[in-house]
């Protein structure tokens, strides 16, 4: 008798559909048997919803019961009321996206923070109207949240530092008020992503950051005075207004820092990139692009001074030759062109 191809344990079903890249095309799979229905539905664990169609979406739920992700970013409808049907689902999420949306769901998020225990990854960027009240539901509702992107609010895309005399008049931003209120809840953050000021009332309060996204932040300067951040290992500020004074500061309190991302940072300078090199001990990675201020004769000096360096990309106008290259490379660094 001819065995059947579908015959195959469902153990190795799972891994031949969990090798696919995108899970819409689990869509097609279900279509084939009912054996197939059963497995994608069990493997199911992100959703991308759009469609406001919100009566149909408790039996979707119920279809995909081991669903870990959603997200909301070009959902039409109303937000609010989605996170509501959420939350009375029975799942157990641990990542959500709500950015790109006209309001924030204040309401259905207090809901659903009520339910979901585990949620530890949120993204609330580019939202319209984000303000201070917002942050604090935020703190209040997902106090175990692990990962937390709140940058380029569409208001305006900044906030407003604590004394601005007319801030009776902007009730849609974000102060430093609402990220002291964040900060002091969201102990166990561990990558945030920011985009203005506010960064050093953050990064005082949550010590277990290993992950730090400041890009195009061109009110940021420093990381603020006296900070301890003794697990960052990623540090992605291309395009801020990061200076040698930050640089110093994460020479001598983040001594596990493996990737350093200075792209188009103006405000470095040589001596703030050596003092990173020198002290930052487990450092890997590290781009100078478009740093006009560092002199491109430091990247041999770096090659030689810190062994655990792979990867380099200088500062424009260094174009290391074949034979450099293979040069560094005998040494373990890889040196991009500038």
């Amino acid at each position: 008798m001819t065995e059947n191809p579908l015959d195959l344990p469902p153990e190795c079903w799972e891994l031949i559909f969990n090798s696919l890249n995108d899970q819409s095309h689990f869509e097609s799979l279900s279509l084939v048997s009912h054996r197939f229905l059963s497995i994608t539905n069990y493997l199911r664990n992100s959703l991308k919803l759009t469609d406001p169609s919100t009566p149909f979406l408790p039996h979707l739920f119920n279809r995909f019961q081991n669903l870990k992700k959603i997200d909301l970013s070009e959902f039409q409808g109303d937000p609010n009321s989605i996170l509501y049907l959420i939350s009375r689902s029975g799942l157990d999420l641990e990542s959500l996206n709500i950015s790109n949306l006209k309001s924030f769901p204040f309401m259905g998020l207090k809901e659903l923070g009520t339910k979901m225990k585990n949620l530890k990854e949120l993204n609330c960027s580019k939202n319209f109207s984000f303000r201070d009240s917002d942050l604090i539901a935020v703190a209040e509702t997902c106090e175990f949240l692990e990962v937390l992107d709140i940058s380029y609010p569409e208001n305006d895309s900044s906030f407003l530092p604590q004394g601005f005399q007319n801030i009776q008049s902007f009730s849609f931003y974000i102060t430093d008020s609402g990220i002291e209120a964040l900060s002091m809840k969201l102990k166990r953050l561990k990558r945030i992503n920011l985009s203005e000021e506010g960064i050093g009332e953050i990064l005082k309060s949550c010590c277990e950051i290993k992950c730090l996204e400041i890009k195009r932040c061109r009110a940021v300067f420093d990381l603020g005075i006296d900070l301890e951040l003794p697990k960052l290992e990623v540090l992605q500020a291309s395009g801020s207004a990061l200076n040698d004074h930050a640089l110093k500061m994460i020479a001598n309190t983040c001594s596990r820092i493996l990737h350093l991302d200075l792209d188009n940072c103006l405000n470095v300078t040589t001596s703030g990139v050596k003092e990173v090199v020198e002290h930052c001990r487990t450092l890997r990675e590290i781009n100078l692009r478009w740093c006009d201020e560092v002199n491109v004769d430091i990247v041999a000096w770096m090659v030689f001074s810190r062994p655990s360096l792979r990867k380099i990309i200088p500062p424009c106008g260094f174009a290391p030759t074949e034979s450099q290259k293979n040069f560094f490379l005998r040494h373990g660094c890889l040196v991009c062109k500038g």
